[in-house]
């Protein structure tokens, strides 16, 4: 009985701590994303995927990032995220996975993307993503929406991006919507040590973020 009642709450909890049953998946990323705030629609390498993907039409070469975010070390507020892209000649593909959650509730993400350099300091993005949604006892539930993004190299040390998830207004059922989200960001470089992020979130419906983040590189 003690097992069960913990269950509830701690769905209760995930329910509140993610809105439309999205919001963890909407957090993959690991020590990069998490330590701006999840500022990080202006990220350009590999964290890129997680939160523009035109960020990545930057990238020389390939790159990987695997992360595990385990809150409070509870395997029921665990997030895993992998995501992979590499550089080709017409442009920049990667691959995106992510889950949120465990045995009886969890939230998962697969994303396939496209970014493309319009000039050197532009570039544009696309994804095409399947969500599911599981509850135990209650059965899986899957959609499938896009995401688009904008990245602008305005000069060296200031860079402006724009991203918008589910533009299409898709739903994981007749009563479970998806949230749709549009973000906006700027981010200063005084030096080749130090980031500043500044982002504005909105999600349909519901008041506007405002997050900020700062990165250092000690070496």
């Amino acid at each position: 009985m003690l097992q069960y009642f913990i269950y509830i709450v701690l769905f209760i909890f995930l329910i509140k701590q993610s809105s439309s049953a999205q919001n963890g998946i909407q957090n993959l990323g690991g020590a990069t994303t998490n330590g701006i705030a999840h500022a990080g629609v202006t990220l350009d390498n590999i964290s890129a995927m997680y939160t523009n993907q035109a960020g990545t039409a930057f990238l020389e070469g390939w790159a990987v990032d695997v992360s595990v975010d385990r809150r409070f070390n509870l395997e029921e507020l665990t997030t895993f995220s992998f995501a992979a892209a590499t550089s080709l000649n017409f442009g920049t593909v990667g691959i995106l996975v992510g889950q949120y959650g465990f045995d009886a509730y969890s939230e998962q993400k697969i994303g396939l993307s496209y970014a493309r350099l319009l000039t050197s300091y532009l570039a544009i993005s696309g994804q095409f993503d399947v969500l599911g949604f599981k509850i135990d006892g209650f059965g899986n539930t899957y959609s499938y929406t896009v995401e688009v993004g904008l990245y602008s190299k305005l000069s060296d040390q200031v860079h402006l991006a724009a991203h918008i998830f589910n533009p299409t207004s898709s739903k994981l059922s007749d009563e479970e919507e998806l949230d749709s989200r549009i973000k906006i960001g700027v981010r200063y470089i005084p030096s080749n040590k130090l980031d500043f992020f500044t982002e504005l979130e909105k999600i349909i419906d519901r008041s506007v973020q405002i997050k900020l983040g700062a990165e250092y590189a000690v070496l």
